[in-house]
This record gives structure tokens, C-alpha cells and sequence, in this order.
């Protein structure tokens, strides 16, 4: 995710202040930081309202400028955060229209490297979604899209969630042990993974010389 002339790293986050899309923007932040000089643009779109006759325009004219007030008001406190945190630049943007064209167009005119949006996951809505906006910028962006859709167990027949035993055995031993007794002996693979060391023995500082 770099620009060619100047090594600047260019993603747009979609942002509506959902659940969803606070998790795509945390997982977006955690890419930032891991990221040469990144550039974020962070975009709230809000649809036009229809109206139903002349005399509802000054109560939709006021409403429109109250909504925008607040995101953008939302959406600096969430640059400034990132700026914080991070050598990076961070820019907040509020954009009337169709939700999935604004967020390609942002990343059509900052030249984006990736579009990062998040996805809902409620049954049958989930794919109602998907289609109406996520699927769209995938569909049409001109760059990579991430979509981030909230961590579930899992919803397929055949799928199993994650067992009990073995996660307590994960953080009883700080990563170190990854399967109860019952999976231990369980081949997952025909090379099933090594042990890795315990999560606290990633982080802790290697001996003075």
C-alpha cells in the first residue's frame, strides 16, 4: 500500500457509527500503525432525505446541518485519537449521496491503496447488506477492499464452534498449550502446527548485552 512518487500509504475507512464499522475502523488503525506514512480518510455518508412537499425543506435543511454537525464533529474525535496514537494523518469527511459510490469516488480521488468498510452479520439481513453497499464497493473500487464483519461463532451446519476446553487451555497457559487433552492428539493437518511460545514470552524484552 504504497504510492509510487512519494511512499504515502492512502486508505479510506467507511464509517456509519455502527458496531460493524467501528470494528473495520479499529481494524483499520491496527494496519496503520504497521504501515509506512499512512494517509486516512475516514468518510461518513448521509442520504438525502426525500421530501414529501415545500413546506418540509426548512425542517429537512435543519436536520441535514445537525447531521452533519454531529459526524463531523464524531469523526474528528476519531482522527484525533488516530493522530495520537500514531505517526500518521488523518482526515475526517462528510459526504451527501449513495453510500457505496461516495466511498469509491473518495477512493478514486485520493488515489486510495485500500477501502476498509465493515460488514453486518445477522442472518439473511447480513446478505441484504452486503449487496446494498459492501458488496458495491468491492464491485466497483479502484483499489483492494477489506470488509470486516464482526467476530461470531460460526453460522454453517458444518462448521463447529471453537471448543471450551481448549480455550481455557490458551489462556490458562498464555498461549502456550493450544489444545485441551481430548484435541491433543488430534491430527487438524498432515503437519500439524508447532508449539509456540507462551503470548508472554513474546513480549518480554530480550537480556541486555
Amino acid at each position: 500500500m504504497e504510492h509510487e512518487m512519494d511512499g504515502r500509504s492512502v486508505m479510506v475507512i467507511g464509517i456509519d457509527f455502527s458496531d460493524a464499522s467501528r470494528q473495520a475502523t479499529a481494524v483499520a488503525m491496527n494496519l496503520a500503525r504497521i504501515t509506512r506514512c499512512p494517509d486516512l480518510h475516514l468518510l461518513h455518508v448521509i442520504r438525502p432525505a426525500a421530501l414529501i412537499g415545500p413546506n418540509d425543506w426548512l425542517g429537512a435543511m435543519s436536520q441535514y446541518e445537525k447531521t452533519v454537525d454531529a459526524a463531523r464533529r464524531e469523526l474528528d474525535a476519531i482522527c484525533a485519537s488516530a493522530i495520537a496514537e500514531g505517526s500518521l494523518r488523518a482526515f475526517a469527511h462528510v459526504r451527501t449521496g449513495e453510500p457505496y459510490r461516495e466511498i469509491v469516488q473518495l477512493a478514486s480521488d485520493m488515489e486510495a491503496d485500500l477501502v476498509v468498510i465493515g460488514t453486518h452479520s445477522r442472518g439473511g439481513v447480513s446478505r441484504l447488506l452486503m449487496g446494498s453497499v459492501a458488496e458495491r464497493v468491492q464491485r466497483y473500487a479502484p483499489c483492494p477492499v477489506l470488509t470486516v464483519k464482526p467476530k461470531t461463532l460460526p453460522e454453517a451446519s458444518d462448521i463447529d464452534p471453537p471448543c471450551p476446553e481448549c480455550h481455557a487451555a490458551r489462556v490458562e497457559t498464555s498461549g502456550a498449550c493450544l489444545w485441551c487433552d481430548l484435541h491433543a492428539n488430534i491430527a487438524h493437518s498432515f503437519f500439524p502446527p508447532s508449539e509456540p511460545p507462551p503470548y508472554a514470552a513474546l513480549h518480554r524484552r530480550a537480556p541486555e548485552p
